[in-house]
């Protein structure tokens, strides 16, 4: 939902509330598992956040607080600190280009493994109805027993879906540009404690 001021939190939680029943916008449900399906835009990018146990464990909590969103031009909703759970459905209000944005998501499954030496923990989201595009993101912290080596990841895939988004593909594509930025720094100061 685009907006040419900013939403108060009213208007925010009752958009919340429409979405939190409705169906998600694509089909392609929990492919971040594996191979993104084709039809579109992949975008894998990442950053090392360092070494140990403490800078894995400042990571996952701050995954598990949001914090890998630039709070500059992302607000949260539910606000709280409500942890990522399988179900949960959550807005994010944007600001970007003197517009703002509602997007609705719901979280489809979370990460908690160890497995050849490397522990992972995170989160995938899809898309609802309320959202501008379609399509599927998910957050990894990752630990390399072996060399210690902290990661940050992120998978997602995603297409326009309503026709204001497909006009403004370009932008879009801009913005999530700026968003692969800033979520690695985001990421790289909150964990560093």
């Amino acid at each position: 939902m685009m907006l040419a001021r900013c939403p108060d939190d009213a208007t925010v939680q009752r958009f919340l509330r429409e979405q939190a029943s409705l169906p998600f916008s694509y089909r392609e449900l929990e492919a971040t598992r594996g191979e993104p399906p084709a039809g579109y835009k992949v975008d894998r990018y990442g950053t090392r956040l360092g070494l140990g146990e403490g800078c894995y464990e400042r990571a996952c909590a701050a995954l598990w607080a949001w914090k890998m969103y630039p709070s500059s031009w992302f607000r949260i909703f539910p606000e709280g600190g409500e942890a990522p759970r399988p179900g949960l459905v959550f807005v994010t209000r944007i600001h970007h280009l003197g517009f703002w944005s509602l997007n609705s998501c719901r979280i489809l499954y979370l990460i908690d493994e160890n497995e050849g030496g490397v522990r992972r923990r995170g989160f995938a989201f899809g898309t609802l109805p309320g959202h501008e595009e379609q399509g599927e993101e998910r957050f990894e912290v990752s630990r390399d027993t072996r060399s210690d080596e902290v990661r940050y990841d992120v998978l997602a895939f995603s297409r326009p879906r309503s026709p204001l988004a497909r006009l403004g593909a370009p932008i879009a594509r801009a913005l999530q540009g700026r968003f692969a930025r800033e979520t690695r720094l985001a990421m790289i100061l909150a964990s560093r404690g």
